[in-house]
């Protein structure tokens, strides 16, 4: 097992964990939506895994395929967690970002040119590369994510007392592990970066964890 298959298996592990913790600890709508959340990212780095450990090029087209569907709502998971916890009015932007969410997962499944043919890097893992598609679908996870965390931003200063301090728990464990989970990317634009900096959604589950602990993050005990 490479280090990026290793790193991959760490993260899935530990949100997948986080997700039972959330579901069981699960009272209302926000609990959910970060179990699903967590779920998601959990089989988005298991994805990876299987990227890591794949034998041949179409191998591992299969698995950076599978990959994709769930990294296509990772953005748009975060986005409706912010929607809920910033209590934000209006759900056009939701819509949309789940209507995206379903277009590009038809379009990741059934579109050959979505990915290039897989080439192998640092003679372990097959790396897919960027074609024209790829880059809009990446700009638009990219809108929905920044848009997320501006909405974060703006209610940080509205917010007071432990909301507040909560607030900031959930924008600075975000910012980590999307800082890091941009890693992946890199070599799909032929900037060959091993790419492992994903290792820091280790770091968000911690921040998670100690909130929870700590502050009852959620009104989680």
């Amino acid at each position: 097992m490479n280090l990026f298959a290793l790193i991959s298996l760490t993260v899935s592990i530990l949100c997948a964990l986080l997700a039972i913790f959330t579901f069981l600890q699960a009272k209302s709508q926000i609990h959910r939506i970060w179990g699903i959340f967590n779920s998601n990212v959990a089989f988005w780095s298991f994805g990876l895994y299987l990227v890591g450990m794949a034998q041949s090029p179409s191998q591992a087209l299969f698995y950076w395929k599978f990959t994709f569907v769930f990294n296509t709502f990772i953005s748009v998971f975060l986005y409706h967690v912010v929607h809920s916890f910033c209590q934000l009015q209006g759900k056009r932007f939701l819509i949309f970002a789940y209507l995206q969410g379903v277009f590009f997962v038809f379009v990741v499944l059934f579109y050959r040119s979505f990915l290039r043919e897989p080439q192998l890097i640092f003679d372990t893992i097959y790396y897919v590369k960027a074609s024209p598609l790829f880059s809009l679908w990446l700009l638009i996870f990219s809108f929905i994510t920044g848009f997320a965390f501006y909405k974060i931003w703006q209610f940080i200063k509205i917010s007071h007392g432990n909301k507040k301090i909560e607030t900031l728990y959930l924008f600075w464990s975000m910012l980590v592990g999307f800082a890091g989970g941009y890693n992946i990317a890199f070599p799909l634009y032929n900037i060959i970066i091993y790419p492992v900096w994903h290792f820091s959604i280790c770091v968000y589950t911690a921040i998670f964890t100690f909130a929870v602990l700590r502050h009852n993050f959620l009104d989680i005990r």
